[in-house]
């Protein structure tokens, strides 16, 4: 059983301005199914960063909050009662800020917060079932044509509109 994740674990490990900025988008993200439990995948391994410890790396997929670009989460902790999270460089994110710590990474800890206050005795089903729809698989399903074209369609016309009223200004 890994540490209790909760607000003063957080703050430990990533400092309370750093975290606060980045709560929002974490929660954000949970609860729209950016972060892909179904192919969560765990590991035990070992490393020269954290000598003689037994680790365990959790691998996940997280959908970037607002583009459709799937960020690899490897979260790593001690595999022992009350294992720590063991932060960078063993633990990352793949996008642009998760080289130390990101709103995926954060996330994550949410996650596991909710495994061990709410859902410690449900069963993989029970949970998959009360996860949000995976938003990596919403991207699978087909839509109608019109509603992407409209949309692209309108960002098109707003940045010309925004254009030539820098031009109007400029003359």
């Amino acid at each position: 059983m890994l540490k209790r994740v909760d607000d003063a674990y957080i703050d430990r490990h990533f400092g309370v301005d750093r975290a606060q900025y980045e709560r929002e988008t974490a929660f954000a993200l949970l609860q729209g199914g950016n972060i892909g439990l179904t192919s969560l995948v765990a590991r035990n391994v070992k490393s020269n960063l954290v000598p003689g410890k037994e680790l365990i790396m959790f691998k996940a997929p997280c959908m970037s909050k607002e583009r459709a670009i799937v960020h690899t989460l490897y979260m790593v902790f001690e595999n022992e009662v009350n294992g720590d999270y063991i932060p960078s460089p063993a633990s990352y994110c793949t996008c642009e800020n998760g080289a130390l710590f990101c709103s995926h990474m954060l996330c994550f800890h949410y996650v596991m917060r909710v495994f061990q206050t709410r859902w410690k005795s449900k069963t993989q089903d029970e949970i998959e079932k009360l996860m949000p729809d995976d938003r990596t698989l919403l991207h699978t399903i087909p839509c109608v044509l019109e509603l992407i074209l409209a949309r692209t369609h309108l960002k098109r016309q707003q940045a010309q509109s925004k254009r030539q009223s820098k031009r109007q200004r400029s003359d």
